[in-house]
């Protein structure tokens, strides 16, 4: 969206759905008072897509469980091509014990994607998928200094470090035009 009536329109579509059909009838359900729910609308500056790469990470390996690793997956653009599925991601698997060494390298497996397509903004300011230049799709999203930051990261949200005890697969992305790497 761009400019503030488009700002304003969304906040309102937000706050609408508060009292749509189903909202209503979930909160009658689940004895809910009506003006007691609270909703916020969190408005963000959106990264440069053709300048980023972005994914998901997972804190521990969402394959087999095992809880020691986490496991990184990128891919150019925004983020809707790898969570949707429709793209090989490149895969980062970091030890996580190695995490509080900064004399070892916590990397012990990179696999990289085919990447063959990447979610950037559209004129329009919506968003279109198109296809991944060739030099893009060879080259790794992340450094490995840039993996281990994500891992960090990542390691801060695992159950041991916060109340919740299930594990956690957070949204990211990095833009390439800052000086350093960006999340959330």
């Amino acid at each position: 969206m761009r400019g503030p009536q488009q700002l304003l329109e969304s906040c309102r579509r937000c706050f609408a759905s508060l009292f749509t059909d189903l909202a209503i009838d979930y909160r009658e359900r689940m004895g809910f008072d009506h003006l007691s729910i609270a909703l916020s609308v969190g408005v963000q500056i959106m990264v440069r897509s053709d300048l980023a790469g972005a994914g998901v990470i997972f804190t521990l390996d969402p394959e087999t469980g095992f809880p020691d690793v986490i496991v990184v997956s990128a891919a150019w653009g925004l983020g809707e091509t790898v969570v949707s599925g429709q793209v090989d991601p490149d895969e980062y698997t970091v030890f996580k014990p190695s995490l509080k060494d900064p004399s070892l390298n916590p990397l012990i497996d990179v696999r990289v994607g085919s990447k063959k397509c990447k979610t950037v903004y559209a004129e329009t300011g919506l968003t279109r998928t198109v296809e991944t230049p060739p030099h893009q799709r060879t080259q790794r999203v992340f450094r490995d200094d840039e993996t281990r930051t994500l891992a960090q990261w990542a390691a801060r949200w695992t159950p041991s470090a916060r109340t919740v005890s299930s594990p956690f697969a957070p949204r990211w992305w990095t833009g390439r035009s800052r000086a350093s790497t960006a999340s959330r």
